[in-house]
């Protein structure tokens, strides 16, 4: 997860980090009374009710994960929220006040902080940038499989159909790689998401 990144990160900068993961329906309770301990320098969180509550309880700074938009993801993107509904008003307020209650905000495109700080009217010095990353211990590449003589290379494609992951550009270069007579190459899509019959019909 993005969160273990960030800890690993920290500690190969060879920064102390103490840890605070809490789950269950006393979690915020428990989380105000380690926020009001104040034993910390600075205070990282992630989830935007998380950030609330740590703001009332201190002043000391805070580095807030937003990573992206939470407007931008499901009302521009998935679509799944209508615009100008009251969800998607909620998304958008959810969004502008984490920007002003945190001292510093991380993002992980600078798109993002472009249009973070042209929204709200933030400096964009107030955003940092950690781009998407992955466990390296986790996520380690497999052993080559043998390949028969004559079996096409495969390309796999994993996810969500959404615009944010670029599936139209991965069809457009696969018919460019068609085009050129390359019969070696096999491109194969699985997933779900908003975009699937359109790309269907690509």
């Amino acid at each position: 997860t993005r969160g273990r990144i960030l800890h690993k990160g920290l500690l190969r900068q060879k920064m102390p980090v103490k840890l605070f993961l809490r789950r269950g329906p006393l979690r915020y309770i428990q989380i105000m009374l380690r926020v009001v301990r104040n034993d910390y320098d600075i205070l990282l969180v992630n989830g935007k009710i998380v950030l609330a509550v740590a703001r009332f309880l201190t002043w000391k700074p805070i580095i807030f994960d937003m990573a992206t938009s939470d407007y931008d993801t499901l009302v521009r993107n998935r679509k799944s929220v209508r615009a100008g509904s009251w969800r998607a008003k909620a998304l958008i307020f959810g969004d502008k006040y984490a920007c002003h209650l945190s001292n510093k905000v991380l993002l992980e495109a600078r798109t993002h902080i472009a249009w973070f700080s042209k929204r709200f009217r933030v400096p964009k010095q107030r955003f940092a940038l950690v781009n998407v990353g992955a466990d390296e211990e986790v996520m380690v590449p497999g052993k080559a499989l043998p390949k028969k003589r004559g079996t096409p290379f495969r390309v796999l494609f994993f996810g969500t159909f959404i615009p944010l992951h670029g599936v139209t550009h991965i069809i457009k270069a696969a018919e460019i790689i068609k085009k050129q007579q390359n019969e070696h190459i096999e491109f194969i899509f699985a997933g779900h998401g908003q975009t699937w019959q359109d790309m269907v019909k690509l």
